[in-house]
């Protein structure tokens, strides 16, 4: 598996670093820390989500990789979308 950090996740993705962690808390994304033993990186747990959400000093942060191109391919279409419904809204308001 390919792991990326949390900084380079907002980035690909545009979006903002606290935006992430947010959605990990939430349960849309897993979040993952690296073991100090070893190249592991065990899942984030609950607790530890919490308190980066407090802490001043974040610790480097991982994303599956995967997980992370799946939603900026998610995200992408749901620009696409709204554009297109706004495009349309701009053509209903133009015809009257």
């Amino acid at each position: 598996m390919r792991y990326i950090t949390l900084q380079q996740a907002a980035q690909q993705l545009k979006l903002s670093e606290q935006q992430l962690i947010k959605w990990a808390q939430q349960g849309y994304l897993t979040l993952y820390v690296r073991h100090n033993k070893g190249n592991t990186f065990p899942r984030a747990s609950s607790k530890f989500l919490n308190s980066v959400a407090f802490s001043s000093q974040m610790p480097t942060v991982y994303f599956l990789a995967d997980e992370v191109e799946e939603l900026a391919e998610d995200l992408a279409w749901s620009r696409l979308g709204l554009q297109a419904m706004a495009h349309d809204e701009d053509e209903d308001t133009a015809g009257r």
